[in-house]
């Protein structure tokens, strides 16, 4: 029976999380109601939970949509426009290896390539699964010769050859912050303070919420917008949690049009890309960011002319990103399966909706698979990730796409993007009286890999797959909506795809005010 189930899952490969239950209801059931508000459908919800800024916030679509002849609005092309402050895992690493064992104890070792990261400073290092690194170490330098100084000496003998991760941005934790009550004066003997701290989150016990720094005094010492409110000798204090930087990435635009120049729009190259590996057609290994201008990257050199549109993916997963054996979501779906795709399926004739389920698993920008009929990623974007289904019979895929926010310059908003699921080869041709299809996509706020790593891995602030946005005033506005990306279907009404979340400003309230609904 099971393996029968896991059948249907596979050939039906339709679209997201319902509850498995078997559909069984009386012929010529009435027809579903479009929508995702439970307004008008039982249960159906654009949500997520919790709702509070700056917390790890899981995602929850439950749609139903009507098939038949005349009013038909089920697509296998489409996309859920997140809500504009949800955050997807942000950042990107560098993978560095040591030439020679490092011994317990030290606080430099040598790196067998730094081509355009010798600028590298504060910046977290981490050898994931390996003892000897302990957890808040940063980068303090990289020298021309590749010799790499730790803000932390190793715990244990290191062997040659180990991976270690350096994160693309110089936000960093200490456990040694000394702060008094009611001074906004703080200092540290090993955060290697800098002028490139200014304007960093500060977030502990001792200090308020919302506190930046907000000067810059000497390598120990840095002053605070706002007083602390306690006194520590030891405070453990994370300096740019909230920081947003570029992101491990693949863009699938690109051309290389000389030895040195990649150029790729949709890459959206940043400043801290310098030093993040590129790889793709015509790159040889080991090639590397060293400035930007516009949508031209010039690398390490070496390249072979290329032309457009070819895939490359900028940087390697950080030591904080979810990977491939990670469940990142679920989906369920009821309709009226068609036995001519699954044989022993209840007759068309019936039009009784079964129902089942699937679980999806994280696939990072390098690691993307998949048949290309139903796993390629949208034309001209650049995707974080890809939630990938697989079945049995067929898989599927849905792809995390980062677009430039029209209204904050800088940031961006996420959309999840089916670009082709086979939803409609699953289902019985549409009557007047077809049940429809329901479909439910769960994303999760944090995957198991991740929760399992100690505290202190990696960049503070990364620890999670969703995750929303800070707010200066505790509360925010947001929209999330459903949308069709087959010219001829279009999800309407509008408005009952599309979900407004109103959150009141001040001190988070412990409720559901923005999942079901």
């Amino acid at each position: 029976m099971q393996r029968f189930r896991s059948r249907l899952i596979a050939a039906a490969v339709a679209m997201t999380l319902a509850a498995p239950l078997m559909g069984v209801g009386p012929a010529a059931a009435a027809p579903a109601t479009n929508g995702c508000k439970n307004s008008s459908v039982g249960g159906a919800e654009i949500g997520h939970y919790p709702a509070q800024p700056a917390s790890q916030s899981g995602l929850r679509v439950s749609c139903t949509f009507k098939n038949n002849p005349g009013s038909n609005i089920v697509s296998g092309k489409f996309r859920i426009k997140d809500f504009g402050n949800a955050q997807y895992h942000n950042g990107g690493a560098r993978t560095i290896t040591n030439t020679a064992a490092i011994a317990s104890g030290a606080t430099t070792f040598t790196a067998a390539n730094c081509a355009s990261a010798t600028a590298y400073v504060n910046r977290p290092i981490t050898a994931v699964g390996v003892i000897g690194i302990p957890p808040r170490t940063f980068v303090k330098s990289i020298s021309g010769a590749c010799l790499v100084t730790l803000s932390n000496p190793t715990t244990a003998a290191i062997v040659a050859s180990t991976s270690f991760k350096i994160d693309n941005a110089n936000a960093r934790s200490r456990a040694d912050v000394a702060t008094t009550t009611a001074s906004t004066t703080i200092t540290s003997a090993t955060a290697n303070f800098t002028a490139a701290d200014v304007g960093l989150s500060v977030s502990g016990t001792e200090v308020p919420s919302g506190t930046t720094i907000a000067a810059f005094v000497n390598v120990t010492t840095v002053t605070l917008s706002a007083a602390a409110t306690a006194t520590s000798a030891a405070a453990t204090i994370s300096f740019g949690s909230s920081l947003l930087t570029s992101t491990t990435r693949q863009a699938n635009d690109a051309g290389i049009t000389s030895a040195t120049v990649i150029n790729s729009p949709a890459a959206k190259w940043n400043a801290a890309d310098i030093g993040l590996k590129v790889t793709g057609p015509g790159i040889p290994a080991n090639t590397f960011i060293v400035s930007f201008v516009g949508a031209n990257a010039t690398t390490t050199g070496g390249m072979t002319i290329t032309p457009a549109p070819q895939i490359i993916v900028i940087g390697d997963p950080s030591a904080t990103a979810p990977n491939s054996t990670d469940q990142a979501g679920l989906q369920g779906v009821q309709l009226d399966l068609s036995p001519t795709l699954v044989a022993g399926s209840e007759d068309c004739a019936a039009e009784n909706a079964e129902g089942f389920a699937t679980v999806a698993r994280w696939n990072n920008p390098g690691s993307f698979t998949g048949s290309a009929l139903f796993n390629t990623q949208p034309t001209g974007t650049k995707a974080i990730g890809q939630i990938y289904f697989d079945t049995s019979v067929a898989d599927f895929s849905a792809f995390v796409i980062e677009t430039n926010n029209p209204f904050a310059p800088g940031t961006f908003t996420y959309d999840i993007v089916f670009p082709n699921a086979p939803t409609t080869l699953a289902m019985c041709p549409g009557t007047a009286t077809s049940p429809g299809l329901g479909f439910s996509l769960g994303v999760q706020q944090q995957t198991l890999s991740v929760a399992a790593l100690p505290s202190g891995t990696g960049r503070p602030g990364t620890a999670q797959l969703r995750s929303l946005a800070p707010s200066a005033t505790g509360g925010y506005f947001s929209t999330a909506t459903v949308v069709s990306d087959d010219p001829l279907i279009t999800f309407t009404p509008a408005s009952e795809f599309t979900r407004d979340c109103s959150y009141p400003a001040g001190p988070a309230q412990v409720n559901f005010k923005c999942g079901n609904g």
